[in-house]
């Protein structure tokens, strides 16, 4: 018989979970993020014909090559392998709260998939999930002293998201300080494997440095106040959660500063580096940079699901210090707060609150998918043979089934100067991406000779309706 709290029943558990959500997505059309999710996928779907694509800084090597035999079968393909690397993360990252002696890492599955954002995130082809479990597969190696192992999965964190840099400092300063001198050797494989690839390829060991897409270029993206992402969060996992986490938090800097308690604690290093010290460091970095506004940061809310797993840990320390701190020996009370908590974790993201599903939406292509898709259906449809398409929403795309990658058929990105647009193609303009990505306002392609409005395409919203036109130059 499977004990209750046995590793084998929350192995057994995930895999039923995994078999459920991958069935969720597999039922929806929605793809979490319009943008960004649709352009990894596309860029996973025709790396193998153009194989330079496999070693795009944007796109990020790592996560591309992963997401290729997924890819190929379609963006369904993408939602399953990001279902399978969040179940992965919730195994890992509850084997290592089990490590660390936390009471109730049974409970990590309930809180990481109550986050509303951790669970939709499983249905988009972004990179923040396979960052968040090679996190996790860091972790417990390290745990469970196996430093070399760790490693290398953070070595090649930087080749899944940039972030990687900051999380392999942290990982550095943890092998200096445990004196694990090989994990710091260790480190540097993602960098040496792919500085030899990029050398066969591209005549260049160091061209993740040399093309790295946030560190040059204008940057249209703008910037905003240093405590964005405190309040994001709140958004991003509820509530409830957000009030565990800040609880643990403090909890957990507490403990630090009562260094002798904590250095008998076992692990301590492990908590204080590769639990808060990584979170911190990532949370803050990102806090900086939109402030600052560096890196192209957008301010965007769903990079901190890369590091969710860890915060996962902390909340849980939150839960069980209200549980077990404050009713000490006071066992039928424990119970109640236990269970009024995981009822109120559990439930909130079906309350209907801001931060909860909205099925309609959430589960759903959006709206500029949606006109995006009515686009493509008119032009098919229009007797217009367009030798070249000009356009900025990556998605147009899928629905279009053109090779965004073919220059000769299409342009991700407009070409403002008049003379470098050929005839007879169409200019697919949207208020969103051609004004932000590409830095086109309307006025741009209005001012272009031989250039004429031929379609527009608005949303029903009357707040803020979206908009899209359709250019034609003869």
């Amino acid at each position: 018989m499977i004990k209750f709290n046995s590793d084998k029943f929350v192995g057994l558990l995930l895999i039923f979970l995994c078999g459920i959500f991958i069935l969720i997505g597999l039922l929806t059309s929605g793809t979490f993020d319009s943008g960004d999710s649709t352009y990894h996928y596309l860029h996973a779907k025709y790396a193998l014909k153009y194989p330079s694509i496999l070693l795009d800084h944007w796109a990020k090597p790592l996560f591309t090559l992963i997401s290729v035999p997924f890819a190929s079968v379609g963006f369904n393909g993408m939602k399953i392998m990001n279902t399978i690397i969040c179940i992965s993360s919730a195994w890992f990252i509850y084997l290592s709260a089990k490590k660390l002696e936390i009471r109730n890492a049974i409970l990590i599955p309930i809180i990481l998939f109550s986050a509303p954002v951790f669970f939709l995130v499983q249905y988009s082809g972004l990179t923040e999930p396979l960052f968040a479990l090679f996190l996790t597969i860091g972790l417990y190696f390290c745990l469970v002293k196996k430093p070399f192992i760790a490693a290398i999965f953070i070595s090649f964190l930087p080749f899944v998201r940039t972030e990687g840099q900051i999380v392999m400092i942290i990982y550095a300063f943890y092998f200096i300080f445990s004196k694990q001198w090989k994990g710091i050797l260790f480190l540097s494989v993602g960098n040496i494997f792919y500085g030899i690839v990029g050398l066969i390829a591209k005549n260049d060991f160091f061209f993740t440095f040399h093309e790295n897409a946030y560190a040059k270029g204008s940057d249209n993206y703008g910037s905003g106040g240093l405590f964005h992402f405190v309040y994001q969060l709140s958004f991003q996992i509820g509530f409830p959660l957000f009030v565990l986490f800040c609880i643990g938090l403090i909890y957990f800097i507490f403990t630090i500063f009562q260094i002798k308690k904590l250095a008998e604690t076992p692990y301590y290093l492990e908590k204080i580096f590769l639990v808060l010290g990584v979170y911190a460091a990532y949370f803050i970095s990102h806090s900086i940079f939109w402030w600052q506004g560096w890196f192209h940061s957008f301010g965007l809310s769903r990079v901190l699901l890369a590091i969710y797993p860890l915060g996962s840990v902390i909340i849980l320390i939150g839960f069980n210090f209200l549980v077990y701190e404050i009713f000490v020996k006071k066992t039928q009370i424990q119970k109640i707060v236990y269970s009024l908590l995981l009822i109120v974790v559990a439930i909130f993201p079906f309350l209907g609150t801001k931060a909860s599903f909205k099925f309609s939406k959430n589960f759903s292509l959006s709206n500029d998918q949606i006109l995006l898709n009515d686009v493509a259906f008119w032009y098919k449809n229009s007797g217009i043979d367009a030798s070249h398409i000009y356009y900025s929403h990556q998605y147009l795309a899928i629905p279009m089934g053109i090779d965004p990658f073919d220059k000769n058929l299409a342009s991700g990105g407009y070409l403002r100067n008049n003379d470098s647009i050929i005839h007879n193609s169409i200019i697919v303009w949207d208020q969103f991406f051609s004004v932000i990505e590409d830095d086109t306002p309307e006025d741009t392609i209005k001012n272009l000779k031989d250039v004429e409005l031929i379609k527009t395409f608005t949303t029903g919203e009357k707040e803020k309706p979206y908009q899209i036109k359709v250019y034609y130059k003869k």
